[in-house]
């Protein structure tokens, strides 16, 4: 009886007999993670339902994380427990995945448990095993054919046998037979067969031709066959040793014809032969391979939007809402060309190949989270990164609670909304055609729920620090600041929005002229939900189903997203923003040996004029800016002028130009002048 054994995790799978068993501690956890699985299914399933009534008073509320998971999300702890491992519960295949899915099963179930493997392994053990047959209805094929397998037959040795003083076929007994059938079937794997045939046949010249004129004989060489029973090698007769083995003989000359030196070699796909059928196929698949390479390269894509300077990967316009969708398209478009669309599963494997992804999420996920669930960092790593996270939320709660109970405090968090695009319809010419990029800067109060949007698209702003300091310096000035005597700003640490010298130039010149002391705090990578989410998820829902042909039309449903307390609004052009990286009192805030990045907290004293760092929430005392970083021939003057950014709109690449002017053909005419109007390369 042959076992073997292999480990999945916590599951231990045993393949007895040509039977998989499955061993575990406990089923408890089978059940939780196929429970959590469809539970996950079904909640983002019902997040599409969200009444929008709900919105003007639940989201404010709501703790929502840039990671696509629970914020409040970690691994769970390693059990070091002892388990019972003497008494395994064993489950049944049927049983453990009776609930999952057809993608579910895929991922869940190790390769040994796939019917595909399982067939293939019965086949090379000897075993009666299914074979796969072409449904002629459906076009798939499935294992309905059964195959007999291997059986060790008598041995139908003649009786020239027991008079050759060269082959001694009666010194193997039946037990004998026996032994080296069930090792060549029950232990040696295909490659490890063919090396046993190659070594126990040998060929050689021809010993005695039959005919009498050599020339005209077919025969070119004679071979001698051996078989092993312990040490000493017996030779036998032909039929003595295929017998045994239970092979033809058309089997053992390919396997000798396809050796080199005793040892097999697999031929190249070039090397084989194939039939005409065969490479018409290959023909046919390479073709639709590359339409499906063509189409993916046509449709438009955007950059990440959070690490944009370290990441390679593409992200679609939102358009599409899953990889379906896009394989939908994919056969649309084949179909109208009349030619065959490539499968799904390959047109998946060939998406993620391109490194393409469907999701444009605003930040990634926590890489300290994702390396510790895959045990690439330590504990103490791992605890010091929750601590921090812990430490920026708790920071939050405090600040939150103080701008209730104390008006002389202001709490406020900001951040961008993901890319919005502009037309967007249900038109799939739009899918290949490159857009109009807007943004939308969104700052949000902590205590009065206030809400401001900036507005504005890539014709009239960039993404860059002076854009952003020219959004919160203008927000600053609007507020009401009777009694306030601090604010706090909340933000994520993306350094070409929040962490730069730029920004806290332009914050340390409001704070010394308003003489209001600023706090800059920032939050831990992968973990910065704020309320700034609930307002960019209400602002997405306001507009996944409606056509927007101009970017003002967004101002609108910006507007009306929230009915109480609306959110308030500012369509920007290039004339806002001002170059406050002219003021350049600090070149930059690099903190000592440390790197930006480390920058937990900010402060700008507007009585002394100067910037202090912490590197930790819970640090009790600030540092200075080292001085090395200051511009001392700058002085700092709370009257320096700040000139214009822009002298005019900026010029869009005239490729996307073009695109947009082929896009009016699904646009009202109303609309055509808008895009006649911008300024282009």
């Amino acid at each position: 009886m042959q076992t073997d054994t292999v480990d999945e995790g916590k599951s231990q799978y045993t393949i007895k007999d040509g039977q998989i068993e499955e061993s575990r501690p406990s089923t408890s956890q089978e059940e939780h993670y196929i429970a959590t699985k469809i539970d996950v299914n079904n909640n983002s399933a019902m997040s599409d339902h969200i009444d929008e009534t709900d919105a003007d008073t639940e989201w404010d509320d709501l703790d929502l994380d840039d990671d696509v998971r629970d914020p409040d999300w970690k691994p769970k702890e390693k059990d070091n427990s002892d388990s019972d491992e003497n008494t395994p519960t064993e489950v049944h295949h049927e049983e453990v995945i009776e609930n999952c899915t057809k993608a579910q099963k895929r991922k869940y179930l190790p390769k040994e448990r796939h019917m595909k493997e399982i067939q293939k392994k019965k086949r090379m053990r000897g075993e009666t095993y299914m074979g796969l047959k072409m449904n002629q209805d459906s076009g798939t094929k499935t294992y309905c054919v059964e195959k007999a397998g291997r059986l060790l037959c008598p041995r139908e040795c003649s009786r020239k046998c027991n008079k050759s003083a060269t082959k001694h076929c009666n010194q193997l007994s039946q037990n004998d037979r026996e032994r080296i059938f069930e090792m060549f079937w029950k232990d040696l794997d295909w490659q490890q067969k063919r090396m046993y045939v190659n070594n126990h046949v040998e060929r050689c010249g021809v010993m005695q031709r039959t005919t009498a004129t050599p020339t005209t004989s077919r025969r070119q060489y004679s071979y001698v066959y051996c078989l092993t029973k312990g040490t000493e090698r017996i030779a036998v007769c032909k039929n003595m040793f295929l017998t045994t083995l239970g092979i033809g003989e058309k089997t053992v000359y390919n396997w000798l014809n396809n050796s080199e030196n005793g040892m097999p070699k697999d031929k190249t796909d070039n090397e084989r032969e194939k039939s005409e059928e065969q490479k018409a196929r290959e023909e046919n698949i390479k073709a639709r391979h590359q339409s499906a390479k063509d189409f993916l390269t046509s449709i438009q894509k955007v950059d990440s939007h959070y690490c944009r300077a370290s990441s390679t990967k593409k992200y679609l316009e939102p358009l599409f809402e899953s990889k379906n969708a896009v394989y939908q398209e994919y056969c649309s478009k084949v179909q109208e060309e009349g030619k065959t669309p490539l499968y799904k599963t390959g047109f998946f494997e060939l998406f993620d190949s391109m490194n393409l992804s469907i999701w444009k999420p605003k930040k990634d996920q926590c890489d300290k989270c994702c390396e510790y669930e895959a045990g690439n960092i330590d504990e103490e790593e791992y605890n010091n990164h929750l601590k921090k996270k812990d430490d920026a939320r708790e920071s939050k709660v405090v600040d939150k609670q103080r701008a209730l109970n104390d008006k002389s405090v202001k709490v406020l968090s900001m951040d961008l909304q993901s890319l919005l695009v502009c037309p967007k319809l249900a038109a799939s010419a739009l899918y290949y055609k490159m857009k109009l990029s807007c943004h939308n800067f969104t700052i949000y109060d902590l205590a009065s729920h206030d809400v401001q949007n900036y507005f504005w698209h890539e014709g009239e702003g960039e993404l860059n620090a002076n854009v952003f300091a020219s959004c919160l310096i203008d927000h600053l000035n609007k507020m009401d600041l009777t009694d306030v005597t601090e604010i706090v700003i909340f933000s994520d640490g993306c350094t070409y929005q929040n962490r730069n010298s730029t920004m806290a130039n332009a914050l340390l010149q409001w704070s010394m002229k308003n003489k209001i002391t600023v706090y800059q705090k920032y939050l831990e990578r992968g973990h910065t939900q704020m309320e700034c989410d609930s307002v960019h998820s209400c602002i997405e829902r306001k507009v996944r189903s409606k056509p927007i042909y101009i970017p003002q039309q967004y101002v609108e449903n910006i507007q009306s997203a929230r009915r109480v307390n609306p959110y308030k609004v500012e369509y920007l052009d290039h004339r806002f923003f001002k170059k406050y990286e002219a003021l350049n009192y600090y070149n930059s805030i690099r903190p000592g040996s440390n790197v930006v990045t480390d920058i937990r907290v900010l402060k700008y004293h507007h009585d002394e004029g100067k910037i202090q760092y912490k590197l930790n929430h819970t640090d009790t005392e600030f540092k200075d800016i080292p001085k090395a970083r200051s511009n001392r021939t700058r002085p700092i003057s709370t009257n320096d002028a700040v000139e214009n950014l822009y002298k005019s709109s900026i010029p869009i690449k005239k490729t996307k130009y073009e695109h947009l002017m082929q896009l009016k053909a699904v646009l009202p005419k109303d609309y055509h002048s808008y895009y006649d109007a911008l300024l282009h390369s």
